[in-house]
């Protein structure tokens, strides 16, 4: 990632900060490991405050470190993709590995089902971590100064960031952590990026973040593809975008919204061009994973095509915005 070559590229590109997505240790889940197949993405976390080894050569740590340092000198920030919303315990089923044989009660929200505690999910993965509980806020703040104060990182992502903004199960803006945040002599100087949504309680919560906060806005990201393709009747829609989301935010947080077009989530900018429908095949779980609306148009042709006259069309709709 800090290779000469690499960072000359990102230059070229005029890029001034790159955002990793989990590098934080994790492991696979037991699921997938059955299917033989592997989590490669980083988001089912083992220790907040470890690099994943499996990203070095050698040393994670020096590795990291010295990754930050050169992109610094390049003059691109580096903001990390946090997820503090669960762990790899996963579920009631899942492992004890770590906070549930602590104190699971702390650590975790727990419901009764049938006479059971059993992990509540507002992640997909099983086990909502618990922002009520001071121990919880605690090992997040000390994560998140760790990566800032040892590794120099200039800001954060947070992985479906409703899940540390409730409080008693409700969102809220005023939440325990935020304040935290907000007092840090720290973390108040970095970049906080929300994911504004999760799978809870009301879990999509766009402009429901502290003013000082920024949010990832799928609104943007949604009238972009759509006017991008040539959809009707997007102007109006595509003015607000353009103009900071003024209509969503109002006008006392002109940088809330992250306008964003393509990410991690659904397909790239070369498969918007490229595929009118998913075709995740590969990983062996018929197609059922992956965002199903993605606004996309191929062209003419499915998937990868020979034809130059297609492929210099790609290219250019990829750089420009032409309208069919």
């Amino acid at each position: 990632m800090c290779h000469p070559v690499v960072i000359d590229y990102l230059k070229g590109l005029g890029i001034n900060t790159v955002e990793l997505l989990p590098v934080t240790s994790f492991l696979s889940e037991p699921r997938l490991r059955k299917l033989g197949l592997k989590n490669y993405w980083g988001y089912n976390p083992l220790c907040f405050m470890a690099p994943e080894p499996s990203y070095a050569m050698d040393d994670p740590v020096d590795e990291l470190k010295t990754m930050v340092r050169e992109l610094h000198r390049a003059g691109i920030r580096v903001v990390m993709d946090v997820v503090y919303n669960h762990t790899c315990e996963a579920g009631s089923d899942g492992p004890c590995l770590s906070l549930r044989g602590l104190a699971e009660k702390d650590y975790y929200l727990l419901d009764h089902h049938g006479g059971h505690l059993v992990s509540t999910n507002y992640s997909g993965c099983g086990n909502a971590l618990n922002f009520d509980s001071p121990q919880t806020i605690k090992l997040v703040m000390d994560s998140l100064r760790y990566w800032a104060e040892h590794y120099q990182i200039d800001g954060f992502r947070f992985d479906l960031a409703p899940t540390m903004a409730r409080r008693h199960r409700k969102f809220d803006a005023h939440s325990a952590f935020f304040q935290a945040v907000f007092q840090d002599p720290i973390l108040s100087t970095r970049q906080m990026i929300a994911e504004p949504w999760d799978l809870g309680p009301e879990g999509y919560r766009l402009r429901g973040f502290p003013r000082d906060w920024h949010e990832w806005n799928d609104r943007y990201r949604g009238g972009i593809r759509s006017f991008w393709r040539g959809d009707k009747d997007q102007v109006v829609d595509i003015a607000w975008r353009l103009t900071g989301s003024r209509d969503i935010f109002g006008p006392g947080r002109p940088t809330g919204s992250v306008n964003y077009i393509c990410s991690h989530d659904g397909f790239t900018l070369r498969d918007l061009v490229s595929f009118e429908h998913r075709h995740n095949l590969a990983n062996g779980e018929g197609n059922r994973d992956g965002d199903q609306h993605n606004l996309s148009w191929n062209y003419g042709v499915e998937g990868a095509s020979g034809d130059p006259a297609i492929q210099q069309l790609r290219l250019r709709v990829r750089k420009t915005c032409w309208r069919r």
